[in-house]
C-alpha cells in the first residue's frame, strides 16, 4: 500500500480521540480552563470563584460549564476553537515551567470535532458578550448576546458523528459517576473555588469554596470521614544538592477508613490532579502493616515542588506526570503520610469476642445454620428432603464425619480416604452465596427490618452509582431509600447478616460498583460481598453440632471444593499420606 496523508477532517477526530475518549474527558478540560480563567482575573475574597457543571445522559446529551473568570475576548472566540491555540504558553522555553492547568490549546477543538459545540463568554472591559457556535468543527454562528461576565461552554450531542465511539460508552449512571468524581477532586484540590453539579436538574454535589481543605473533604466524604482524618504536615526535603525541596501536605485517613479500591486516594501534584502508579503505591505501602488485604486508604494529598522538575506534557489529557527524581518523590510521600499516621492512629481497643452461632429465629435461618442434624438429612419448612450427594466434574464429595475445630477457624472431618481440613469462613461463604443467588433470582431474599433505619452519606459518584442500582440491591435483601441529596436511609438487609456491620458491608457494596471491570460483573462482585459479610469468622469457635450442619450444607451446593472468590474451601490428607507421615509406609 502507498503510503499517503490522512484527510484534514479524518486526522481532526484521530486528534480528537485522543483528548477526548469519554464525557468525563470533556468536562475535565472545560473544568481546568474554568479554574485557569478564575485565577487569571483579580481576586481575593472567598469563594475565589465559581464553576458549575451541568451534564444530562451522563454527558452524552448535554455538559455545560460556567464560570466567572476573566472570559475570552469577543475578537479572539473565533481563534480560541482552533487547535494549538492558547493564552498559557508562547514558545517551547514555557513548556519546562507551566504553571496553569490548561497549556495546549487542544480542548475545545477536539471537544467541537465531536459534539455540537456553544461558547458564550464576556471579558469585564467589554460592554456586550460573545459568542460562537460550531458542529463537527465548523463554525455554525457567530456574534454579540446579553451576558453577565465568565465563560459558559455547552456540550451538546457528544460523539454525534463518531457513532462507534458513542456506543462503547458505558451506561448513563456510570458516565455520570465519573464527572461526580472528577469535580470532587478538584473540590479537593482548590477549596477556594465553589464548584456545584447538577445532574439531570438536580444538584448533586456542592463545595463551599471556604478555603479551607477540611470543609471540601466533608462535602465530598462527609463529616465522619473527617473526623477519621490526620493532618499530613508539610515538610521540605531536598531533592538534590543542588535541587529545591519537595513538600507533601494534606490529609491521610485512619486505618478505620477504608475502601475496598483505590479510588479514594486523591494525588495533586503542584494542584494539578494525575494519575501516577507509583505514588499511589508510596501510599499504600505506607498503610502496608495497618490494613488488611484488599483494604484501600483515603488521603488527599498535593505535592509541592519546582515546576522544573515535574513534566506535565507526556500525556493528551495531562492526567499523567512525569518526575526528574521519582524515587524523591516516592520516598517524600510514603514518610509523610506515615508520619501522619504515626502521630494519631489511637491504640486499637480489644473488641469484644464474638459470640458463637447458636440461635436464629426464622426457620429458613434454622435450616440454613441450625446444625442440628448429623445424619446429612437437610429439612425444608414443613418437608424432610434427602439431600442430592454434591458432585464436581463427576466426583462427588464423601460424606464426612465432623471430629471437631482446630484454632476457631478449621473444621477437622474424617472420610473414607482420608482427614479433610475446612476453612469454616470460606465454607460458609460458598453456602450463603448459592443461597443469596438462589433466593434472589426468585426475589424470596429473606429480609430483616432494622428498628430504626440507619443513614448513610455517599459521595457524590457513589450517589450516582446507587440510583440506578435500587431495584437490584432490593432484590437481594438490602432496602435503601433517599433520604436528601447524598444520604439514603438503610430498612432492611438480608436476615444472615444480623451481627454483621451493615454500613460496611453497604458501602463496600458500593465500592464493588466503582470497579472498572465488566458490564454486569458487579452484581457478581456484590453478592460475593454479601455472602462474605454474612459468613461465620475465624476465630468464631462452632459447636460440634453446628459444625455438622455446615457440612451438610456445603455437600449440597453445586461447587463446595472452592469458595466464591475461588479459594479452596478444604484440603485433603489422605490415609496414604499419613500414614508415610508416620513412617509406616
Amino acid at each position: 500500500m502507498s503510503i499517503r496523508l490522512l484527510a484534514p477532517d479524518v486526522a481532526a477526530l484521530i486528534a480528537a480521540g485522543e483528548v477526548i475518549g469519554r464525557p468525563a474527558d470533556a468536562v475535565k478540560e472545560l473544568v481546568e480552563n474554568a479554574i485557569d480563567a478564575i485565577f487569571a482575573r483579580p481576586g481575593t475574597g472567598l469563594p475565589l470563584g465559581r464553576v458549575q457543571v451541568e451534564v444530562r445522559e451522563g454527558g452524552a446529551l448535554l455538559i455545560r460549564v460556567t464560570d466567572d473568570g476573566c472570559g475570552i475576548a469577543g475578537d479572539e472566540l473565533a481563534l480560541a476553537v482552533q487547535r494549538h491555540a492558547t493564552s498559557k504558553i508562547e514558545s517551547a522555553r514555557d513548556l519546562a515551567a507551566v504553571g496553569t492547568l490548561g497549556f495546549r490549546g487542544e480542548a475545545l477543538a477536539s471537544i467541537a470535532q465531536v459534539a455540537h459545540l456553544n461558547v458564550v463568554s464576556k471579558r469585564a472591559d467589554e460592554p456586550a458578550g460573545s459568542f460562537i457556535a460550531l458542529a463537527g468543527g465548523a463554525i455554525t454562528s457567530q456574534g454579540h448576546r446579553a451576558w453577565g461576565g465568565g465563560t459558559s461552554v455547552s456540550v451538546r450531542n457528544l460523539f454525534f458523528n463518531v457513532p462507534a465511539r458513542r456506543q462503547f460508552l458505558r451506561g448513563a449512571a456510570s458516565e455520570t459517576a465519573y464527572v461526580a468524581h472528577l469535580i470532587c477532586q478538584y473540590a479537593l484540590c482548590y477549596p477556594e473555588i465553589q464548584f456545584t453539579l447538577e445532574t439531570e436538574g438536580r444538584v448533586a454535589f456542592r463545595a463551599p469554596g471556604s478555603g479551607r481543605v477540611e470543609d471540601a473533604i466533608a462535602a465530598v466524604y462527609g463529616v465522619d470521614a473527617l473526623q477519621q482524618m490526620a493532618a499530613v504536615i508539610p515538610a521540605e526535603v531536598a531533592l538534590g544538592e543542588d535541587a529545591p525541596g519537595i513538600a507533601v501536605s494534606g490529609y491521610a485517613g485512619q486505618p478505620s477508613l477504608s475502601h475496598a479500591n483505590r479510588s479514594h486516594i486523591s494525588l495533586f501534584v503542584n494542584r494539578r490532579w494525575v494519575q501516577n502508579r507509583a505514588l499511589v503505591f508510596a501510599v499504600v505501602e505506607a498503610y502496608h502493616d495497618l490494613l488488611p488485604p484488599g483494604r484501600h486508604p483515603v488521603a488527599v494529598l498535593n505535592l509541592t515542588l519546582p515546576p522544573g522538575e515535574v513534566d506535565v506534557n507526556v500525556h493528551p489529557t495531562k492526567a499523567e506526570v512525569r518526575f526528574a527524581r521519582e524515587r524523591a518523590a516516592f520516598g517524600q510521600v510514603q514518610r509523610a503520610v506515615r508520619g501522619a499516621l504515626a502521630a494519631s492512629v489511637p491504640v486499637r481497643e480489644l473488641a469484644a469476642r464474638p459470640a458463637p452461632v447458636t440461635a436464629f429465629d426464622s426457620l429458613e435461618e434454622q435450616q440454613e445454620l441450625s446444625f442440628a442434624d448429623p445424619t446429612h438429612t437437610a429439612f425444608s419448612p414443613g418437608q424432610a428432603v434427602a439431600p442430592e450427594p454434591a458432585s464436581v466434574g463427576g466426583r462427588r464429595l464423601p460424606l464426612l464425619r465432623v471430629i471437631g475445630q482446630v484454632g476457631s477457624a478449621f473444621v477437622v472431618a474424617e472420610g473414607p480416604s482420608g482427614l479433610y481440613l475446612i476453612d469454616q469462613h470460606r465454607a460458609h461463604e460458598r453456602v450463603l452465596y448459592d443461597r443469596l443467588a438462589r433466593e434472589g433470582r426468585n426475589n424470596a431474599v429473606d429480609r430483616q427490618l432494622l428498628l430504626e433505619p440507619l443513614p448513610l452519606e455517599l459521595t457524590p459518584r457513589q450517589t450516582a452509582l446507587v440510583e440506578s442500582k435500587l431495584a437490584a440491591l432490593a432484590q437481594w435483601g438490602l432496602q435503601l431509600e433517599p433520604f436528601g441529596e447524598r444520604t439514603y436511609l438503610l430498612r432492611a438487609m438480608p436476615a444472615f447478616l444480623k451481627g454483621s456491620d451493615p454500613k460496611a458491608t453497604v458501602l463496600e457494596i458500593v465500592d464493588e460498583l466503582a470497579e472498572e471491570k465488566a458490564a454486569g460483573d458487579w452484581q457478581e462482585r456484590a453478592l460475593i460481598s454479601l455472602a462474605c459479610h454474612g459468613a461465620v469468622k475465624a476465630g468464631q469457635p462452632l459447636a460440634l453440632e453446628e459444625m455438622r450442619q455446615l457440612i451438610v450444607q456445603l455437600e449440597q451446593s453445586p461447587l463446595p471444593q472452592t469458595c466464591p472468590h475461588g479459594a479452596p474451601t478444604m484440603v485433603h490428607l489422605s490415609q496414604a499420606q499419613l500414614e508415610k507421615e508416620f513412617l509406616r509406609r
